[in-house]
Protein backbone atom coordinates (compact mmCIF):
# COMPACT_ATOMS: atom_id res chain seq x y z
CA UNK A 1 0.00 0.00 0.00
CA UNK A 2 1.00 3.41 -0.48
CA UNK A 3 2.33 5.13 2.54
CA UNK A 4 0.54 6.75 5.51
CA UNK A 5 0.53 8.39 8.87
CA UNK A 6 0.35 7.96 12.24
CA UNK A 7 -0.62 10.94 14.77
CA UNK A 8 -2.12 10.55 18.27
CA UNK A 9 -3.51 7.68 17.50
CA UNK A 10 -5.53 7.74 14.54
CA UNK A 11 -3.86 6.68 10.92
CA UNK A 12 -4.22 8.81 8.21
CA UNK A 13 -4.54 6.51 5.12
CA UNK A 14 -4.36 8.94 1.63
CA UNK A 15 -7.17 9.23 -0.60
CA UNK A 16 -6.17 7.26 -4.04
CA UNK A 17 -5.21 4.18 -1.97
CA UNK A 18 -6.51 0.87 -3.01
CA UNK A 19 -4.72 -1.73 -0.98
CA UNK A 20 -4.50 -2.37 3.06
CA UNK A 21 -1.83 -5.28 2.59
CA UNK A 22 -1.20 -8.14 5.04
CA UNK A 23 -0.13 -6.81 8.19
CA UNK A 24 -0.21 -3.34 7.20
CA UNK A 25 -0.91 -2.01 10.48
CA UNK A 26 0.40 -5.02 12.40
CA UNK A 27 1.51 -4.39 16.25
CA UNK A 28 0.61 -0.61 16.30
CA UNK A 29 -0.02 -1.05 19.87
CA UNK A 30 -1.29 2.84 20.16
CA UNK A 31 -3.42 3.01 17.53
CA UNK A 32 -7.05 3.96 18.07
CA UNK A 33 -8.90 5.34 15.47
CA UNK A 34 -8.90 3.65 11.84
CA UNK A 35 -11.35 5.67 8.58
CA UNK A 36 -10.99 3.84 5.48
CA UNK A 37 -10.96 5.33 2.34
CA UNK A 38 -13.78 5.44 -0.17
CA UNK A 39 -10.71 4.38 -2.83
CA UNK A 40 -9.71 1.05 -1.00
CA UNK A 41 -10.76 -1.65 -2.92
CA UNK A 42 -8.42 -4.38 -1.22
CA UNK A 43 -8.08 -5.27 2.61
CA UNK A 44 -6.20 -8.30 3.36
CA UNK A 45 -7.31 -10.01 6.31
CA UNK A 46 -5.02 -9.60 9.00
CA UNK A 47 -4.24 -6.23 8.45
CA UNK A 48 -4.36 -4.52 11.72
CA UNK A 49 -2.73 -7.86 13.61
CA UNK A 50 -2.08 -7.32 17.29
CA UNK A 51 -3.52 -3.77 17.34
CA UNK A 52 -5.79 -3.71 20.29
CA UNK A 53 -6.01 -0.50 21.21
CA UNK A 54 -8.50 0.66 18.09
CA UNK A 55 -11.53 1.65 19.02
CA UNK A 56 -12.84 3.39 16.01
CA UNK A 57 -13.14 1.62 12.10
CA UNK A 58 -15.12 3.43 9.91
CA UNK A 59 -15.16 2.95 5.69
CA UNK A 60 -15.83 5.99 4.48
CA UNK A 61 -19.53 6.43 2.32
CA UNK A 62 -18.96 5.34 -1.37
CA UNK A 63 -16.77 2.62 -0.99
CA UNK A 64 -17.75 0.26 -3.55
CA UNK A 65 -16.26 -2.96 -1.74
CA UNK A 66 -16.42 -2.36 2.09
CA UNK A 67 -18.72 -0.83 4.29
CA UNK A 68 -19.09 -0.20 8.32
CA UNK A 69 -22.85 -0.84 8.12
CA UNK A 70 -24.89 0.23 11.32
CA UNK A 71 -21.90 1.94 13.10
CA UNK A 72 -20.65 -1.10 13.73
CA UNK A 73 -16.31 -0.29 14.05
CA UNK A 74 -15.86 -3.14 11.92
CA UNK A 75 -14.28 -3.60 7.84
CA UNK A 76 -17.25 -5.80 6.15
CA UNK A 77 -17.06 -6.99 2.85
CA UNK A 78 -20.43 -5.41 1.17
CA UNK A 79 -20.94 -8.24 -1.37
CA UNK A 80 -20.43 -11.36 0.69
CA UNK A 81 -21.35 -9.78 4.31
CA UNK A 82 -17.84 -10.93 5.24
CA UNK A 83 -16.49 -9.38 8.64
CA UNK A 84 -12.78 -8.25 7.71
CA UNK A 85 -11.24 -6.62 10.65
CA UNK A 86 -12.62 -5.49 13.92
CA UNK A 87 -11.80 -3.97 17.42
CA UNK A 88 -12.42 -3.87 20.90
CA UNK A 89 -15.65 -1.55 20.25
CA UNK A 90 -17.31 -3.40 17.43
CA UNK A 91 -20.92 -4.61 17.17
CA UNK A 92 -21.16 -7.49 14.56
CA UNK A 93 -24.04 -6.84 12.78
CA UNK A 94 -26.86 -9.26 12.08
CA UNK A 95 -26.68 -9.37 8.66
CA UNK A 96 -23.23 -10.46 8.86
CA UNK A 97 -22.60 -13.98 7.69
CA UNK A 98 -18.67 -14.67 7.95
CA UNK A 99 -15.68 -13.49 10.11
CA UNK A 100 -12.95 -13.52 8.13
CA UNK A 101 -9.72 -15.37 9.68
CA UNK A 102 -7.71 -13.02 12.03
CA UNK A 103 -10.88 -10.38 12.24
CA UNK A 104 -10.44 -9.73 15.83
CA UNK A 105 -6.08 -11.15 16.66
CA UNK A 106 -5.13 -9.61 19.28
CA UNK A 107 -8.03 -7.48 19.83
CA UNK A 108 -8.38 -5.98 23.19
CA UNK A 109 -12.13 -6.80 22.92
CA UNK A 110 -15.52 -6.13 25.18
CA UNK A 111 -16.14 -8.43 28.00
CA UNK A 112 -18.55 -10.06 26.12
CA UNK A 113 -19.17 -10.97 23.12
CA UNK A 114 -22.40 -12.53 20.84
CA UNK A 115 -22.02 -13.90 17.22
CA UNK A 116 -25.20 -13.35 15.38
CA UNK A 117 -27.74 -16.05 14.34
CA UNK A 118 -26.94 -15.30 10.82
CA UNK A 119 -22.67 -16.12 11.12
CA UNK A 120 -22.16 -19.59 9.43
CA UNK A 121 -18.83 -19.19 9.85
CA UNK A 122 -16.11 -17.91 11.62
CA UNK A 123 -12.39 -17.90 10.27
CA UNK A 124 -9.07 -19.47 11.68
CA UNK A 125 -7.34 -17.33 14.57
CA UNK A 126 -10.52 -15.27 14.25
CA UNK A 127 -10.43 -14.32 18.34
CA UNK A 128 -7.37 -15.72 19.17
CA UNK A 129 -5.35 -13.60 21.95
CA UNK A 130 -8.62 -11.59 22.79
CA UNK A 131 -6.96 -11.27 25.86
CA UNK A 132 -10.01 -9.19 27.69
CA UNK A 133 -13.14 -11.36 26.48
CA UNK A 134 -14.77 -13.54 29.25
CA UNK A 135 -18.47 -14.66 27.44
CA UNK A 136 -18.24 -15.55 24.40
CA UNK A 137 -22.46 -16.63 22.99
CA UNK A 138 -22.76 -17.84 19.87
CA UNK A 139 -26.29 -17.51 17.87
CA UNK A 140 -25.01 -18.63 14.40
CA UNK A 141 -25.60 -21.74 12.37
CA UNK A 142 -22.46 -22.64 12.84
CA UNK A 143 -21.22 -26.65 11.95
CA UNK A 144 -17.44 -26.21 12.97
CA UNK A 145 -15.18 -24.10 15.20
CA UNK A 146 -11.45 -23.58 13.14
CA UNK A 147 -8.03 -24.11 14.16
CA UNK A 148 -7.02 -21.41 16.60
CA UNK A 149 -10.28 -19.51 16.90
CA UNK A 150 -10.41 -18.99 20.37
CA UNK A 151 -6.58 -19.83 21.36
CA UNK A 152 -4.88 -17.94 24.24
CA UNK A 153 -8.51 -15.88 25.26
CA UNK A 154 -6.85 -15.94 28.85
CA UNK A 155 -9.54 -14.32 30.20
CA UNK A 156 -12.61 -16.07 28.40
CA UNK A 157 -14.91 -17.87 31.26
CA UNK A 158 -17.45 -19.14 29.58
CA UNK A 159 -18.87 -20.23 25.94
CA UNK A 160 -22.07 -21.04 24.29
CA UNK A 161 -22.17 -23.16 21.42
CA UNK A 162 -25.58 -23.74 19.42
CA UNK A 163 -26.73 -27.07 18.52
CA UNK A 164 -25.48 -28.28 15.35
CA UNK A 165 -21.66 -28.06 15.69
CA UNK A 166 -19.99 -30.73 14.38
CA UNK A 167 -16.59 -30.39 14.41
CA UNK A 168 -14.35 -28.33 17.13
CA UNK A 169 -10.68 -28.13 15.16
CA UNK A 170 -6.67 -28.34 16.63
CA UNK A 171 -5.92 -26.29 19.38
CA UNK A 172 -9.44 -24.16 19.27
CA UNK A 173 -9.64 -23.19 23.00
CA UNK A 174 -6.15 -24.18 23.51
CA UNK A 175 -4.22 -21.32 26.35
CA UNK A 176 -7.92 -20.44 27.76
CA UNK A 177 -6.52 -20.54 31.37
CA UNK A 178 -9.87 -19.08 32.86
CA UNK A 179 -11.98 -21.08 31.08
CA UNK A 180 -13.91 -23.35 34.04
CA UNK A 181 -16.90 -25.01 32.74
CA UNK A 182 -17.55 -25.76 28.77
CA UNK A 183 -20.86 -28.01 28.24
CA UNK A 184 -20.62 -29.49 24.57
CA UNK A 185 -23.33 -30.12 22.00
CA UNK A 186 -24.78 -33.32 21.47
CA UNK A 187 -24.22 -32.75 17.80
CA UNK A 188 -19.83 -32.53 18.25
CA UNK A 189 -18.61 -35.74 16.93
CA UNK A 190 -15.05 -34.64 16.22
CA UNK A 191 -12.67 -32.57 18.62
CA UNK A 192 -9.00 -31.76 17.04
CA UNK A 193 -5.45 -31.93 18.53
CA UNK A 194 -5.00 -30.08 21.58
CA UNK A 195 -8.05 -28.40 21.09
CA UNK A 196 -8.17 -27.42 24.92
CA UNK A 197 -4.92 -27.71 26.33
CA UNK A 198 -3.92 -25.54 29.06
CA UNK A 199 -7.26 -24.58 30.05
CA UNK A 200 -6.06 -24.36 33.37
CA UNK A 201 -8.72 -23.74 35.45
CA UNK A 202 -11.45 -26.39 33.36
CA UNK A 203 -12.54 -28.47 35.91
CA UNK A 204 -15.26 -30.75 34.42
CA UNK A 205 -16.12 -31.98 30.97
CA UNK A 206 -18.51 -34.66 29.64
CA UNK A 207 -17.47 -35.88 26.27
CA UNK A 208 -20.61 -36.26 24.15
CA UNK A 209 -21.93 -39.49 22.46
CA UNK A 210 -21.31 -39.10 18.88
CA UNK A 211 -17.49 -38.83 19.26
CA UNK A 212 -15.52 -42.14 18.57
CA UNK A 213 -11.89 -40.46 18.91
CA UNK A 214 -10.24 -38.57 21.53
CA UNK A 215 -7.61 -36.68 19.95
CA UNK A 216 -3.48 -36.12 21.14
CA UNK A 217 -2.94 -33.60 24.11
CA UNK A 218 -7.22 -32.55 23.68
CA UNK A 219 -7.17 -31.99 27.39
CA UNK A 220 -3.60 -32.01 28.25
CA UNK A 221 -2.25 -29.72 31.47
CA UNK A 222 -5.55 -28.95 32.28
CA UNK A 223 -4.28 -28.92 36.20
CA UNK A 224 -7.79 -28.39 37.94
CA UNK A 225 -9.61 -30.51 35.61
CA UNK A 226 -11.33 -33.34 38.39
CA UNK A 227 -13.61 -34.94 36.29
CA UNK A 228 -14.42 -36.28 32.69
CA UNK A 229 -17.15 -38.30 31.22
CA UNK A 230 -16.27 -40.38 28.47
CA UNK A 231 -18.70 -41.35 25.53
CA UNK A 232 -19.10 -45.34 25.53
CA UNK A 233 -18.42 -44.66 21.59
CA UNK A 234 -14.73 -43.50 21.82
CA UNK A 235 -12.47 -46.48 20.76
CA UNK A 236 -9.21 -44.49 20.84
CA UNK A 237 -7.79 -42.54 22.95
CA UNK A 238 -4.55 -40.55 21.39
CA UNK A 239 -1.19 -39.21 22.67
CA UNK A 240 -1.27 -37.15 26.07
CA UNK A 241 -4.82 -36.81 25.68
CA UNK A 242 -4.74 -36.28 29.77
CA UNK A 243 -1.53 -35.75 30.77
CA UNK A 244 -0.25 -32.91 33.49
CA UNK A 245 -4.14 -33.29 34.54
CA UNK A 246 -2.79 -33.06 38.22
CA UNK A 247 -6.46 -32.78 39.83
CA UNK A 248 -7.57 -35.59 37.73
CA UNK A 249 -8.55 -38.61 41.06
CA UNK A 250 -10.70 -41.54 38.73
CA UNK A 251 -11.77 -41.34 35.34
CA UNK A 252 -14.21 -44.72 33.86
CA UNK A 253 -13.24 -45.63 30.22
CA UNK A 254 -15.78 -46.61 27.66
CA UNK A 255 -16.62 -50.55 27.64
CA UNK A 256 -15.28 -50.36 23.98
CA UNK A 257 -11.95 -48.41 23.87
CA UNK A 258 -9.18 -50.79 21.94
CA UNK A 259 -5.99 -48.04 22.60
CA UNK A 260 -4.30 -45.71 25.24
CA UNK A 261 -2.16 -44.20 23.57
CA UNK A 262 1.47 -42.99 25.16
CA UNK A 263 1.18 -40.74 27.86
CA UNK A 264 -2.30 -40.19 27.67
CA UNK A 265 -2.56 -40.41 31.91
CA UNK A 266 1.21 -39.23 32.15
CA UNK A 267 1.66 -36.77 35.29
CA UNK A 268 -2.05 -37.46 36.68
CA UNK A 269 -0.54 -37.28 40.02
CA UNK A 270 -4.40 -37.39 41.93
CA UNK A 271 -5.40 -40.25 39.82
CA UNK A 272 -6.49 -42.86 42.66
CA UNK A 273 -8.21 -45.25 40.14
CA UNK A 274 -9.23 -45.89 36.72
CA UNK A 275 -11.17 -49.00 35.18
CA UNK A 276 -9.44 -50.55 32.30
CA UNK A 277 -12.34 -51.99 29.79
CA UNK A 278 -12.31 -55.61 29.26
CA UNK A 279 -11.90 -55.27 25.26
CA UNK A 280 -8.72 -52.72 25.73
CA UNK A 281 -5.67 -54.13 23.49
CA UNK A 282 -2.86 -51.76 23.80
CA UNK A 283 -1.31 -49.56 26.58
CA UNK A 284 0.62 -46.99 25.14
CA UNK A 285 4.33 -46.05 25.94
CA UNK A 286 4.13 -43.77 29.49
CA UNK A 287 0.21 -43.80 29.52
CA UNK A 288 0.24 -43.77 33.07
CA UNK A 289 3.60 -42.67 34.09
CA UNK A 290 4.15 -40.55 37.35
CA UNK A 291 0.70 -41.39 38.63
CA UNK A 292 2.11 -41.40 42.12
CA UNK A 293 -1.26 -41.58 43.71
CA UNK A 294 -2.62 -44.58 42.12
CA UNK A 295 -2.88 -47.61 44.33
CA UNK A 296 -3.99 -50.58 41.92
CA UNK A 297 -5.06 -51.17 38.36
CA UNK A 298 -6.22 -54.43 36.89
CA UNK A 299 -5.33 -55.43 33.13
CA UNK A 300 -8.07 -56.56 32.00
CA UNK A 301 -7.60 -60.53 29.59
CA UNK A 302 -7.92 -59.02 26.51
CA UNK A 303 -4.37 -56.52 26.46
CA UNK A 304 -2.07 -57.85 24.55
CA UNK A 305 1.18 -55.35 25.08
CA UNK A 306 2.79 -52.30 27.91
CA UNK A 307 4.74 -50.07 26.70
CA UNK A 308 8.06 -48.59 27.45
CA UNK A 309 7.36 -46.92 30.58
CA UNK A 310 3.78 -47.44 31.34
CA UNK A 311 3.74 -47.49 34.82
CA UNK A 312 6.58 -46.17 35.66
CA UNK A 313 7.22 -43.83 38.92
CA UNK A 314 3.51 -45.28 40.06
CA UNK A 315 4.75 -45.21 43.68
CA UNK A 316 1.69 -45.87 45.69
CA UNK A 317 0.97 -48.91 43.05
CA UNK A 318 0.75 -52.05 45.24
CA UNK A 319 0.09 -55.11 43.27
CA UNK A 320 0.43 -55.77 39.18
CA UNK A 321 -1.46 -59.10 37.84
CA UNK A 322 -0.38 -59.59 33.93
CA UNK A 323 -3.47 -61.53 32.38
CA UNK A 324 -2.14 -64.54 30.04
CA UNK A 325 -3.12 -62.85 26.58
CA UNK A 326 0.05 -60.28 27.47
CA UNK A 327 2.59 -60.70 24.33
CA UNK A 328 4.64 -57.87 25.19
CA UNK A 329 5.98 -55.72 27.85
CA UNK A 330 8.06 -52.84 27.00
CA UNK A 331 11.42 -51.98 28.98
CA UNK A 332 10.98 -49.57 32.13
CA UNK A 333 6.97 -50.29 32.47
CA UNK A 334 7.17 -51.04 36.01
CA UNK A 335 10.61 -48.98 37.04
CA UNK A 336 10.53 -46.41 40.28
CA UNK A 337 7.10 -48.45 41.75
CA UNK A 338 8.42 -48.61 44.99
CA UNK A 339 5.36 -49.66 47.10
CA UNK A 340 4.78 -53.09 44.44
CA UNK A 341 5.27 -55.71 46.49
CA UNK A 342 3.15 -58.54 44.48
CA UNK A 343 3.69 -59.28 40.81
CA UNK A 344 1.55 -62.27 39.33
CA UNK A 345 2.09 -63.52 35.52
CA UNK A 346 -1.02 -65.48 35.23
CA UNK A 347 -0.98 -69.61 34.23
CA UNK A 348 -1.15 -70.09 30.77
CA UNK A 349 0.96 -67.11 29.47
CA UNK A 350 2.95 -68.09 26.67
CA UNK A 351 5.68 -65.71 26.54
CA UNK A 352 6.22 -64.53 30.63
CA UNK A 353 5.99 -66.33 34.39
CA UNK A 354 6.09 -65.41 37.72
CA UNK A 355 7.35 -68.84 38.82
CA UNK A 356 8.00 -70.57 42.04
CA UNK A 357 5.66 -67.36 43.42
CA UNK A 358 8.71 -65.15 42.57
CA UNK A 359 6.86 -61.73 42.69
CA UNK A 360 8.16 -61.04 39.50
CA UNK A 361 8.03 -60.97 35.30
CA UNK A 362 10.41 -63.30 33.91
CA UNK A 363 10.48 -63.79 29.81
CA UNK A 364 10.10 -67.69 29.98
CA UNK A 365 11.76 -68.85 26.69
CA UNK A 366 15.01 -66.54 27.88
CA UNK A 367 15.01 -67.26 31.70
CA UNK A 368 15.23 -63.20 32.22
CA UNK A 369 13.91 -61.63 34.96
CA UNK A 370 12.55 -58.44 32.83
CA UNK A 371 10.74 -56.57 36.13
CA UNK A 372 11.21 -56.87 40.16
CA UNK A 373 9.92 -55.47 43.25
CA UNK A 374 10.96 -55.25 47.01
CA UNK A 375 9.31 -58.51 47.69
CA UNK A 376 11.05 -60.51 44.68
CA UNK A 377 12.84 -63.73 45.69
CA UNK A 378 14.95 -64.51 42.20
CA UNK A 379 14.28 -68.43 41.25
CA UNK A 380 17.31 -70.56 40.81
CA UNK A 381 16.25 -71.04 36.85
CA UNK A 382 16.63 -67.62 35.64
CA UNK A 383 19.69 -67.03 33.97
CA UNK A 384 19.50 -63.09 33.58
CA UNK A 385 18.81 -60.39 35.27
CA UNK A 386 17.66 -57.23 32.77
CA UNK A 387 18.92 -53.90 32.73
CA UNK A 388 16.32 -51.60 34.80
CA UNK A 389 14.34 -54.90 36.38
CA UNK A 390 15.48 -53.31 39.78
CA UNK A 391 15.14 -49.53 39.20
CA UNK A 392 14.24 -46.99 41.72
CA UNK A 393 13.21 -49.62 43.63
CA UNK A 394 13.85 -47.66 46.57
CA UNK A 395 11.96 -50.48 49.07
CA UNK A 396 14.89 -53.28 48.74
CA UNK A 397 16.52 -53.80 51.26
CA UNK A 398 18.62 -57.30 50.67
CA UNK A 399 17.99 -59.23 47.04
CA UNK A 400 20.01 -62.92 46.34
CA UNK A 401 21.33 -63.72 43.17
CA UNK A 402 21.54 -67.17 42.53
CA UNK A 403 24.53 -69.16 40.96
CA UNK A 404 22.29 -69.63 37.48
CA UNK A 405 22.51 -65.25 37.01
CA UNK A 406 25.24 -65.34 34.23
CA UNK A 407 24.11 -61.60 33.41
CA UNK A 408 22.99 -58.48 34.62
CA UNK A 409 24.63 -55.08 34.88
CA UNK A 410 25.20 -51.79 36.73
CA UNK A 411 21.38 -50.45 35.82
CA UNK A 412 20.07 -53.36 37.25
CA UNK A 413 19.78 -51.83 40.39
CA UNK A 414 20.25 -48.60 39.72
CA UNK A 415 18.79 -45.61 42.20
CA UNK A 416 17.96 -49.02 44.64
CA UNK A 417 19.32 -46.73 47.87
CA UNK A 418 18.03 -49.01 50.21
CA UNK A 419 19.89 -51.52 49.42
CA UNK A 420 22.26 -53.21 52.10
CA UNK A 421 23.22 -56.66 51.04
CA UNK A 422 23.32 -58.41 47.44
CA UNK A 423 23.62 -62.26 48.58
CA UNK A 424 25.61 -64.49 46.52
CA UNK A 425 27.63 -67.57 46.25
CA UNK A 426 30.92 -67.40 47.45
CA UNK A 427 32.54 -68.55 43.89
CA UNK A 428 30.47 -65.90 42.05
CA UNK A 429 31.52 -62.82 44.30
CA UNK A 430 33.89 -61.41 41.62
CA UNK A 431 31.81 -62.08 39.02
CA UNK A 432 29.03 -60.48 39.68
CA UNK A 433 31.05 -57.28 41.32
CA UNK A 434 32.30 -57.08 38.13
CA UNK A 435 28.96 -56.54 36.62
CA UNK A 436 27.94 -53.68 39.11
CA UNK A 437 28.44 -50.20 39.80
CA UNK A 438 31.06 -49.33 42.15
CA UNK A 439 28.61 -48.23 45.22
CA UNK A 440 26.97 -51.60 45.08
CA UNK A 441 30.18 -53.70 45.03
CA UNK A 442 30.30 -52.81 48.61
CA UNK A 443 27.44 -54.34 49.47
CA UNK A 444 27.92 -57.59 48.06
CA UNK A 445 27.62 -60.38 50.52
CA UNK A 446 28.28 -64.36 50.29
CA UNK A 447 25.09 -66.34 51.10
Amino acid sequence: MTNFEVKNGVVIIPEGTTTIDWDSYADYTNLKSVTIPASVTNVSAGSFLNSPSIESIVVEEGNPIYDSREGCNAIIETATNTLIAGCKSTVIPNSVTRIAPYAFWACSSPESITIPESVTEIGVKAFCSCVSVKNINILGNITKIETNTFKDCISLESITFPEGVTTIKDKAFSGCISLKNITLPKSITKIGKAAFDRCLSLESVNIPKKVTKIREETFSECTSLKEIVISERVKIIESRAFSKCRSLKSVTLPKDLKNIGWDVFQDCISLESITLPKGLEDIGWSAFQGCVSLESIIIPESVKTIGWSAFEGCSSLKSITIPKSMIKIGAFAFIACMSLESIVVEEGNPIYDSREGCNAIIETATNTLIAGCKSTIIPDSVTVIESNAFEGCTTLDRITIPESVTKLDARTFYGCTSLKAIYVAKEKIDTIKSMLSIELQEVVKEK
